[in-house]
């Protein structure tokens, strides 16, 4: 088990412009999935009911669209 101190979490302020924003939000948005659970059992991918979270990848391709920062892509 975690506790709360155990969790890390970074903001980058101006990390990406408003611009930047929308168009990851544009290449993303018909693309989104349901996030999966692993089954305890069988290791696979499941639907969970409780889970609400939706995701994709984005293709290598389209993310040199996204800004004009060469070193972002190191992330």
């Amino acid at each position: 088990m975690c506790s709360e101190s155990e969790f890390r979490a970074f903001i980058y302020k101006g990390f990406l412009s408003s611009e930047e924003c929308d168009h990851l939000i544009f290449l993303a948005k018909d693309k989104l999935e349901k996030s999966m659970v692993a089954d305890d059992v069988s290791g696979q991918s499941i639907e969970s009911e409780v889970r609400t979270s939706s995701g994709m990848f984005l293709e290598k391709a389209l993310s040199y669209s996204l800004c004009s920062h060469s070193w972002l892509f190191a992330f």
